[in-house]
């Protein structure tokens, strides 16, 4: 198991950061048998391969996430 907390802090942008979620959610729910519709709908959902030009599939998401981005960013004082 790796440390928590991390010894080393390592910087991503909000796009970046994104990628990292979908990365952990499919991973999650590909560990798990892919069982969860939710989780495939959300999956679906925040794709960045279904347009052109990266934009989510439901390009809401990237909005919401934003809102995500400055609570985090608003709790931990940044």
């Amino acid at each position: 198991m790796n440390h928590f907390p991390p010894t080393e802090i390592r910087n991503l942008n909000e796009l970046e950061a994104f990628d990292a979620m979908i990365a952990f959610i499919r991973a999650y729910w590909e560990l798990r048998g892919k069982t969860s519709d939710d989780i495939a709908n959300l999956l679906s959902n925040i794709d960045r391969n279904v347009w052109a030009n990266g934009v989510p599939g439901d390009p809401a998401s990237w909005g919401d996430w934003q809102i995500a981005v400055s609570s985090v960013l608003r709790t931990n004082g940044s």
